[in-house]
């Protein structure tokens, strides 16, 4: 509090010290109060820290172990950067061969030269892509300010841009952004116009690319000739559906026998009533033998383009089950067909073609582009023997769990090895060792006084180091950490036998051990800490050649519930659980510090009012005392006064 002056007192007698020193010594309890308040609030930053810090470790512990634990992860390696591969967990581990015939593109068109001043005449544009729509009023302007409208308002379907072809003129490249053949640009209202002007379309000729539907009965072959009009372009492409009718072997085999050959009435006569029919007559025949049933043919190349020197070109073969199932042919790769052989000689299959049109590059609604860039078509790809087709080139339903990057066609087969993603599970491995590491130098700093401690642990920063010393042996001595401790270290050493021919029981065999550096490396205390170290080359091994009992070991079923319940991870979570969970051991101690707290901030508080209190006691008194002695010093002087003024006279 501040001091009380009284006016016209001076501390000749020392008062305002004696006040002092008395009251340093009543402040003592207050004192000795706000110091157990600090070490309360310290200390309660440490549990908390020591909280988070094994949560840290409960969360990593659980990740081993858990359902989305990092051993069941997959990764796609290929073998050629055409295709590229991406798995989940429901991947089959396993070599998947893909082919590549063909990417999936997109429409790019590109112009004629025009003159660098050329202008765009005002309207509605329209853009299609497919069955949707990009369509905007144009005021009319300079093809740059075009492109730049087109752009700002394509929405992620097209895209126009400027190639500058040399000093005065320039040519305008207009595209989707959506790959596959049904994603095919097209232009309606002002914007048809504008592409027909700027020399990025024409209409063609009136003809009819579509075939007439035809099936192909059992043993029966057909011919479906092409128009030569069709043929005159020669980036053509055919395309068509199929399905495929399969008959069961037993109708093959039942054959019903014939009636026989049917006779007349025989007749008969009647005369005077009297009625005499003839018996009918008895033809002896033969007993009937069915005949032999013909030989079954198997045949899946039925299907030949027939060129015009009058050889074959097989294409894919078919399969039972297929329904619309769609063929597309770049016939240009062929060149000089006349026309589409079906050779069905099976004795039980009925083919049905249907869709069957014949298209040129950049064909669309009777019109062709002039100089596409490239063209909207599907990826084709060819796995277990099957050609399919799919409108991108990212292709999740082929493969359970895969997904399909197509990046370029292959020749031939492209390799994808689907396996463990053993980076991910050793990151995880790593993670949990590095979280059990930090628990436990906390726990040695807390709980132990040699500064050695603290000067083993190279990873950790100044200021970490700076309060790793002013907590050293805070804690020393506390059961709770001392018994987190033990059982932590307890749990690492301890043997998991998942089976009879578990391959992995302890944690030093997959490279995990105090002392993992082996035993010819130089002694060093710290690893009579606790500490773990990790063998990466012996990790990486295990992983490699045995994930499977890499997981067991973190955690497995003991008895048959399909419930993880033992193993190395499972066993620190449940260690760590009852102390970290809510209401648990280190919400007790950090409950029990807050009221601590509370009770000592009353103490303070009531330790103040009494030393105000108490000071201003003393000063009133030591004031009254200083006020009464120079009273009488003052009567003492004018005696002396009166005495000498006598003395004088």
């Amino acid at each position: 509090m501040a001091e009380i002056a009284i006016p016209g007192v001076s501390d000749k007698y020392g008062t305002t010290k004696l006040i002092e020193d008395l009251m340093k010594l009543e402040r003592v309890p207050l004192e000795r109060a706000k110091t157990e308040k600090e070490t309360y609030e310290k200390e309660k930053v440490v549990w908390s820290e020591v909280s988070q810090r094994l949560s840290k470790l409960q969360d990593s512990s659980r990740t081993l172990y858990s359902f989305d634990n990092p051993f069941n992860e997959r990764i796609a390696d290929s073998n050629n950067e055409a295709v590229t591969a991406t798995a989940t967990r429901e991947a089959s581990l396993g070599d998947i061969k893909i082919q590549v015939i063909q990417t999936a593109g997109t429409d790019r068109f590109l112009s004629k030269n025009l003159d660098k001043n050329y202008q765009v005449p005002k309207g509605q544009y329209t853009f299609l892509v497919g069955d949707k729509s990009v369509e905007f009023n144009w005021k009319g302007g300079s093809i740059k300010e075009f492109t730049e409208a087109v752009n700002r308002r394509g929405n992620g379907l097209v895209k126009a841009s400027i190639i500058g072809v040399s000093s005065t003129e320039q040519a305008f490249l207009i595209e989707s952004l959506k790959t596959g053949k049904e994603n095919s640009l097209s232009f309606e209202n002002d914007a048809l116009n504008f592409a027909l002007e700027a020399g990025i379309i024409r209409k063609i000729p009136s003809q009819s690319g579509s075939l007439q539907d035809i099936t192909v009965k059992e043993t029966e072959v057909k011919t479906l000739p092409f128009h030569s009009t069709v043929m005159q372009n020669e980036n053509k492409e055919l395309s068509f559906t199929v399905t495929v009718e399969t008959r069961p072997d037993e109708s093959l085999e039942s054959q019903i026998p014939p009636s026989g050959p049917v006779l007349p009435d025989p007749g008969g006569i009647s005369f005077q009533g009297i009625s005499v029919y003839n018996e009918q007559g008895d033809i002896p025949l033969d007993p009937w033998t069915a005949p032999p049933v013909p030989p079954k043919v198997d045949n899946m190349n039925v299907l030949y383009l027939k060129k015009a020197d009058g050889t074959k070109v097989p294409l894919d073969a078919i399969r039972d089950g297929m329904t619309d199932f769609q063929y597309t042919v770049k016939l240009k790769d062929i060149g000089d067909v006349t026309g589409l052989l079906i050779e069905n000689t099976n004795t039980h299959r009925t083919l049905s073609l249907k869709n069957i049109s014949i298209t040129g590059e950049g064909e669309n609604n009777g019109y062709q582009a002039l100089n596409p860039v490239d063209t909207a078509k599907d990826s084709i790809i060819k796995y277990e023997g099957i050609t399919m087709t799919r409108s991108t080139n990212e292709i999740d339903d082929v493969v359970p769990g895969v997904t399909l990057n197509l990046h370029d066609k292959t020749d031939g087969n492209a390799t994808l090895k689907i396996q463990p993603d053993t980076e991910l599970a050793k990151d995880a491995i790593i993670t949990f060792v590095a979280n059990y590491n930090r628990v436990m130098a906390d726990l040695n700093i807390l709980t132990q006084t040699n500064p050695a401690i603290v000067q083993e642990l190279e990873y950790f920063t100044d200021d970490e180091i700076e309060k790793a010393n002013e907590r050293l042996g805070m804690l020393q001595g506390d059961f709770t950490l001392n018994n987190i401790k033990t059982t932590l270290q307890t749990t690492m050493a301890n043997p998991y036998k998942a089976d009879e021919e578990s391959h992995y029981q302890l944690l030093d065999q997959i490279g995990i051990s105090t002392s993992a550096s082996g035993p010819g490396s130089t002694l060093n205390k710290s690893k009579l800490r606790g500490y773990l170290e990790i063998n990466e080359k012996k990790l990486d091994e295990a992983l490699e050649n045995n994930i499977t009992e890499v997981q067991k070991l973190f955690g497995f079923d003991s008895d048959g519930d399909l419930a993880i319940d033992n193993g190395v991870a499972y066993v620190v979570d449940s260690k760590i659980r009852p102390y970290v969970q809510t209401a648990g051991i280190l919400t007790m101690k950090t409950d029990s510090l807050n009221s601590k707290i509370d009770r000592t901030d009353s103490t303070i508080k009531r330790l103040d009012q009494q030393l105000e209190k108490k000071e201003q006691e003393l000063r009133t008194k030591y004031g009254n005392m200083e006020g009464q002695l120079r009273s009488l010093e003052s009567q003492s002087n004018s005696l002396d006064q009166r005495f000498n003024s006598g003395s004088n006279n």
